[in-house]
């Protein structure tokens, strides 16, 4: 990178999330704000009284993170149900962004980067130069969208972002192919992982963690949020049932609401363990201790569109890896063993149990290391500096009038 941007970042999840579940908004915002500077813009919260003891502010709106970026907490001070006070609550947040702009010198290279289409309303207001739609999910089909008015008016969001952005990167080949039809300068940029952090697991001086160390084997594990839209529940309470004599492990938070996981019978089994939050940094550990990585993700609108992060994560530690036919990862096999049914599922978890040959281990490794976070980033900020507009831009001109 030729220059240093100032980078606003609309993300649609707080930066330090509470179930320590990192995804493509810390992970690249972290590695950008080594050379950049960049003001994350956590999605809209409600006031909290916790958060004011912790900065010792009575309306914290800055804070500093020690991972070298700025945190801008915007404020909800209405609903959405009365139009005419979303007008001034849109206000009265642009306007506090505004000001935190220039409080932090951030106006020569300003790019808005966006993960959260609720924020469309933000181009053209703080005077960039670039504007950025980074989109890594089908986000009309989150559950928070299910009623078809709040779905047909974030879709109708999401279009007016994408039209007025200058660059879209998609991370899966169904997102690219629907963006690409609204915005000629969209870009297939997929999913990557952490080969530096997961790698760890290969080397002999990391033990795997306890309470997987003291498991039956085999075990097979699952790292990641367990909800009912992303994991297939009943996939998992067939293996559950049909493999008693296998360790199924689920390390992650059980994000809410979770009906369809609450009703099952997979925390109530001997053979399935699920562990909560596990903190990032002691993954690595977890992962070694897996006989087989999975990723039982159900088939459905959201992850047609999915490049589970995870992964490269796996494929990192060379660990079989069997998942459910998700689009984006057919095109590893045989790096990778996919079942849809119980049945098949099964019989490639059995499959990779037998595996010995050392070829595949290494070249789960060397993909992995081929698909790590320094290379994505080099690729999109190559494509801002190749679309880098050489003249101010209407937007820039109209500065912060």
């Amino acid at each position: 990178m030729s220059k240093i941007y100032d980078i606003v970042c609309f993300s649609s999840q707080e930066f330090r999330r509470k179930d320590d579940l990192w995804t493509n908004k810390q992970h690249i915002m972290k590695r950008l704000a080594a050379t950049n500077r960049v003001l994350f813009v956590n999605p809209l919260s409600c006031f909290s009284v916790r958060r004011c003891i912790r900065l010792k502010k009575p309306f914290p709106v800055l804070e500093r993170d020690p991972e070298n970026l700025w945190i801008f907490w915007s404020h909800r001070i209405t609903s959405r149900r009365f139009a005419r006070n979303w007008k001034i609550h849109k206000w009265f947040n642009t306007a506090l962004l505004r000001r935190c702009i220039r409080k932090l010198h951030m106006r020569k290279n300003l790019v808005l980067w966006f993960y959260d289409p609720e924020m469309e309303y933000m181009p053209g207001k703080l005077g960039e130069r670039l504007v950025v739609y980074d989109c890594v999910d089908i986000m009309s089909a989150f559950p928070r969208y299910g009623d078809p008015v709040l779905r047909a008016e974030f879709i109708e969001k999401e279009e007016r972002l994408v039209r007025r952005s200058d660059l879209v990167f998609a991370t899966t080949d169904a997102i690219y192919r629907e963006k690409k039809v609204l915005n000629e300068s969209t870009y297939l940029v997929p999913n990557v992982g952490d080969f530096e952090h997961f790698s760890a697991a290969l080397s002999p001086d990391l033990k795997p963690a306890g309470e997987i160390a003291r498991m039956k084997r085999p075990v097979i594990g699952f790292i990641g949020a367990v909800t009912d839209y992303k994991l297939d529940i009943p996939l998992l309470e067939a293996v559950a049932q049909m493999r008693p004599d296998w360790s199924l492990v689920l390390a992650g938070p059980v994000l809410k609401p979770c009906d369809r996981f609450g009703s099952s019978s997979l925390s109530e089994r001997e053979n399935v363990h699920v562990l909560g939050k596990v903190p990032y940094e002691k993954l690595p550990a977890y992962v070694k201790g897996f006989d087989v990585c999975i990723i039982p993700y159900a088939l459905n609108d959201y992850t047609r569109g999915v490049f589970p992060i995870k992964f490269f994560e796996y494929m990192a530690t060379g660990k079989p890896v069997v998942s459910t036919p998700l689009p984006s990862l057919l095109g590893y096999s045989p790096l990778v063993s996919f079942g849809k049914s119980p049945t098949e599922f099964i019989g490639a978890v059995e499959e990779a149990l037998r595996e010995e040959d050392e070829s595949i281990v290494r070249k789960r490794i060397e993909t992995a290391r081929e698909n790590t976070w320094p290379g994505r980033i080099r690729r999109i900020m190559g494509l801002i500096e190749q679309h880098w507009p050489n003249k101010q831009s209407a937007s820039n001109q109209q500065g912060f009038g």
